[in-house]
């Protein structure tokens, strides 16, 4: 069984003290040439109060050992308070999203409105497609945006829209009562451009949506 932390500091702080010892007493040597060099090596020994150094000595020691303790311990009981604190999070993030359903929230979203585009706010793709629908056709009534990076469970709604209408990327767009997509911006796009797009809105509205170009410059 290996010695704990304390065990091998005392350990350290004994031998310090005895190499200590040492180095203070060896000076008196073991042949003094005559009863003069004696008498002043005691003297030496004695006015330089080699117990008291030692003692002094040995309590730095075991102060900054001690100081190294405290700040170790501080640092483990820091690191313990973090990783509860990080496993809490986690579980609460796992409780509200066991909570959430997709299917549920889907619904509600699609009862908003017949045409809802599923985009998200810094999406180049998903801004330049609402650009067109906005800007090139009347649509009553409107279409309805969810924006899935400031949805508070866009990721899971997105991998259940991935799952139902064919589609994992956005823009997304569902119209009607099908769960298929009807498309992305280029989908959209070509079908503007060939002058399709809204006689397929007003189809996929099934009477719902009322869709009507407006004569403007196409700079799309």
């Amino acid at each position: 069984m290996g010695l704990s932390r304390r065990q091998l500091r005392l350990l350290m702080v004994s031998g310090f003290s005895l190499f200590l010892m040492y180095i203070m007493y060896s000076s008196k040597g073991d042949n003094p040439s005559s009863l003069s060099d004696s008498r002043e090596s005691a003297n030496s020994i004695i006015s330089a109060n080699p117990n008291a150094k030692i003692d002094e000595a040995i309590n730095n020691k075991i102060s900054k050992l001690y100081q190294q303790e405290q700040a170790e311990k501080a640092a483990e009981e820091k690191a313990a308070v973090d990783a509860a604190a990080g496993i809490k999070v986690t579980e609460e993030i796992d409780a509200i999203e066991e909570d959430f359903d997709p299917v549920k929230e889907l619904m509600q979203i699609r009862a908003l409105a017949p045409m809802i585009v599923f985009s998200k706010s810094y999406c180049p793709y998903s801004k330049r497609l609402k650009k067109l629908l906005t800007e090139h056709y009347e649509i009553t009534p409107s279409f309805f945006p969810v924006e899935l990076d400031k949805h508070k469970h866009g990721k899971l709604l997105q991998e259940h829209l991935a799952k139902i209408s064919g589609r994992a990327t956005v823009p997304n767009v569902l119209i009607g009562t099908s769960n298929e997509s009807k498309g992305g911006c280029d989908d959209f796009l070509n079908l503007h451009e060939s002058g399709k797009l809204a006689t397929m809105l007003n189809e996929w509205g099934n009477k719902k949506l009322s869709v009507k170009r407006l004569e403007t410059p196409s700079n799309v």
